[in-house]
């Protein structure tokens, strides 16, 4: 197959699923000549790079929508799972570890960022849903 038609092949291929060893499969090369390709051609590397956006896009899309009907199931993981990652008042506490305090002002950074984490931690455990 012509080279042209091979790399219009892998540039659909890598849109459907944005991997770039799957598309290599797909259209029988090795990715040492995609990256070579990259290298030699910067347009195709910046539609490969498009092309793979697209699908990233796409397979998010695919995620979010499996996620809402895990939701609609009633799965709690996926309930908290959304929550966590949407929601301030939902993510879990987190620590702040500093392995050396350099002046004053790190120490006060540091004291800072520990306020602001006790205060999430308790808006956190205000709000934790019920199992």
């Amino acid at each position: 197959m012509k080279k042209d038609k091979i790399q219009k092949k892998f540039l659909e291929e890598l849109e459907k699923t944005p991997i770039i060893h799957h598309a290599c499969v797909k259209c029988d090369i090795s990715r040492n000549t995609y990256y070579r390709w990259c290298k030699e051609d910067p347009i195709f590397k910046m539609l490969s790079e498009e092309r793979m956006s697209i699908g990233v896009d796409l397979v998010n899309d695919v995620a979010e929508s499996n996620l809402l009907q895990a939701i609609k199931r009633g799965e709690y993981q996926s309930t908290t799972y959304w929550l966590s990652h949407r929601n301030e008042n939902y993510r879990k506490p987190f620590k702040i570890i500093a392995s050396h305090i350099d002046g004053e002002l790190e120490r006060k950074r540091i004291e800072s960022a520990k306020k602001r984490a006790k205060e999430m931690q308790e808006r956190w455990f205000r709000h934790k849903p019920n199992k």
